[in-house]
């Protein structure tokens, strides 16, 4: 396993691996990542795109963004 893997040992003696949770995205990172501005955000978000509200902000699963712009809405 070199240093830039996104897995990790769970610290049993069993040497399972489990994967590290990659970091939430921002309206930013999703605009980015779908092309469009913030505010198109906005209205995919009221259209169902999956969002985490964290008090006053919002986030984005990564994998749920994905599966949901690839039309595979769960």
């Amino acid at each position: 396993m070199n240093d830039g893997d996104a897995r990790k040992t769970d610290g049993g003696d069993n040497g399972r691996e489990t994967e590290t949770p990659s970091r939430l995205w921002k309206v930013a990172d999703v605009a980015a990542y779908a092309r469009c501005s913030p505010r198109t955000v906005g209205n995919l978000m009221v259209a169902g795109l999956p969002f985490i509200k964290l008090g006053h902000l919002v986030r984005f699963e990564p994998r749920a963004v994905a599966r949901w712009m690839a039309g595979e809405r769960r």
